[in-house]
C-alpha cells in the first residue's frame, strides 16, 4: 500500500443497478405483491381451493409486502451500503417517499379482500 491510500482507502464506485434497486425497493415490493395476490387468487380459485384460502393467502401477502418496506424504511443505512451508494441525502429521501407511497398502495390493493367476494365471477 502507498502512503496514499493508507490515508485516503480506496473506495468502490457506486453501481447503476444498486442505486435504482435502492431508489425503487418499495415500487419492486409492490410489484411482487400484486403478482402473489393477483395471481395466486386466481390461482387458488381455478384449481378449486375454498375461498378463506384465497384470503388468507391476500391477507399474508399484504402483511409480509409491507413488513418487508417497514423493514426497509427503519434500517435504510445497511441497504444504501449493501448498494455502495454514496451518504446523499436526495437520493434516501426520494426512496424514502416511494417507499412510504409504496407502502399506501400494498394496503390499498389488500385492501380489496375486505370488499369483494373472495373466488367470484367478474373478478
Amino acid at each position: 500500500m502507498s502512503e496514499r491510500e493508507d490515508f485516503f482507502p480506496p473506495t468502490r464506485k457506486p453501481s447503476t443497478t444498486g442505486t435504482l434497486v435502492y431508489l425503487m425497493f418499495g415500487l419492486l415490493v409492490w410489484a411482487a405483491h400484486l403478482t402473489i395476490v393477483y395471481g395466486g387468487h386466481t390461482l387458488l380459485c381455478a384449481l378449486g381451493f375454498p375461498p378463506e384460502a384465497a384470503s388468507w393467502l391476500v391477507i399474508a401477502a399484504t402483511a409480509g409486502a409491507m413488513l418487508v418496506v417497514v423493514c426497509f424504511l427503519t434500517w435504510r443505512k445497511p441497504w444504501a451500503r449493501m448498494t455502495s451508494l454514496p451518504p446523499d441525502r436526495t437520493i434516501d429521501l426520494i426512496a424514502r417517499l416511494i417507499a412510504i407511497l409504496s407502502l399506501v398502495d400494498i394496503l390499498w390493493a389488500g385492501a380489496a379482500i375486505a370488499f369483494v367476494t373472495s373466488c367470484s365471477q367478474g373478478r
